[in-house]
């Protein structure tokens, strides 16, 4: 390793199928010239795989073409120890994708550990085995760090792999990547079903709002309140999250807003997950558009520290400049602002003694430390301690 700063990509995956779909799509992104071999021209570049230890000769094979540009660490299962056990022994009462969710937290909160108190300050790349990159991301996002920022986010948009396989494919055996204009179009394209749900049409839209979304001809604007983060200068204080990592982690450690990057212009970075159409079917739902439940969210499952995120459009297509964008975005800024501003009309609704509504008052209005996230309201909930689910009156 030489001088310069250091950047650690961090990727959990295993077995033979998931390592394939990896380096077919989401590696083959971001092997693209302007995107690691770039960034590896920047800075000193650790890529950490967490994966089983019967899949890491297989997923070291076939991920050599990575190996020129990075220094590669196998992290698995059964041999690194967290918190006095193996990654294993605390993934063992857990299946399914509740076993992925709690292996991504138990991999970022190991690597966290390693590198947070590391100075000078160094770059994570928060990675996913489906996550997508513009060509040119990565050093976009290292200079945006480099400049100042702490953090990177970008709302979780879904492509369908079934869908979009042939023009990514394509895409990618041109050999310079894909960049932020194509991989938006693709996403207004070819749309995974989780992201039709966030579709705000004919006065239909997604039964919880956390992400809103307007097609646009050819093209897509999104609103999100819980931005996934993919890029961040750890800070040695913050190396948890009770909830998940898009809900308040990023806002604990850096509560800020202007210390948060998140790129909306759909010209210089463009991040997607890439999903099967059987991913999180028949699991999320549509409802009526109304400004009374749209405005009970809010109270019930955000922070007042979300809202400059949501304030923040962000255009996938082929022409972000298109003028039928624009009106779509201001025509969703009013309807942000009439949710927030009908806040009031239903904490008026309530009796100032409710302990549901002092309860909201603190979790909304409050610090971020005091933000009840959905996870931490159901676990008070299961406990007995608070009553209630909603605050419409």
């Amino acid at each position: 390793m030489t001088d310069g700063p250091v950047a650690h990509v961090l990727v959990s995956v295993w077995d033979a199928p998931y390592i394939d779909k990896f380096v077919d799509t989401a590696l083959a992104t971001q092997l693209s010239p302007g995107n690691i071999p770039a960034l590896s021209a920047k800075a000193n570049l650790i890529y950490h795989f967490y994966t089983n230890a019967e899949s890491a000769p297989y997923l070291m094979q076939r991920t050599t073409a990575l190996a020129s540009h990075a220094e590669i660490v196998m992290h698995t299962f059964e041999d690194t120890v967290f918190e006095g056990e193996t990654i294993a022994q605390h993934l063992s009462p857990y299946s399914g994708a509740t076993f992925k969710n709690f292996l991504n937290q138990v991999s970022v909160f190991h690597l966290l550990d390693q590198i947070a108190a590391n100075d000078p300050p160094e770059v994570l790349f928060v990675g996913d085995s489906d996550l997508l990159y513009s060509d040119g991301a990565f050093p976009i996002m290292f200079d945006a760090l480099q400049r100042g920022k702490k953090a990177v986010v970008s709302p979780t948009v879904r492509l369908s792999l079934e869908q979009s396989q042939d023009a990514l494919a394509s895409a990618l055996a041109r050999g310079h990547g894909v960049d932020a204009r194509t991989l938006g179009a693709m996403i207004a394209a070819f749309p995974h079903a989780a992201a039709q749900i966030s579709y705000m049409q004919d006065g239909v839209g997604p039964a919880y709002p956390s992400q809103m979304s307007w097609p646009v001809g050819n093209g897509l604007l999104c609103r999100t309140f819980f931005p996934h983060p993919v890029a961040m200068i750890p800070n040695p204080d913050c190396r948890r999250w009770e909830s998940t990592i898009d809900y308040d982690f990023i806002l604990h450690c850096y509560p800020d807003p202007r210390d948060i990057e998140m790129f909306t212009d759909g010209a210089t970075v463009t991040i997607c997950k890439l999903s099967t159409d059987a991913y999180l079917q028949g699991q999320m739902s549509r409802a009526p558009l109304q400004l009374d439940t749209l405005a009970d969210f809010l109270l019930s499952s955000t922070n007042e520290a979300h809202r400059p995120f949501a304030e923040q459009a962000v255009r996938y297509a082929a022409d972000p400049d298109n003028p039928a964008l624009d009106l779509v975005e201001t025509e969703s800024a009013t309807l942000l602002a009439d949710m927030y501003g009908y806040r009031q009309t239903l904490l008026d609704g309530l009796d100032d003694a409710d302990p549901v509504k002092n309860l909201i008052v603190r979790s909304h209005f409050g610090p971020i430390e005091a933000y009840l996230s959905p996870q931490r309201l159901q676990r008070l909930q299961q406990s007995g301690a608070l009553p209630g689910q909603t605050i419409s009156p």
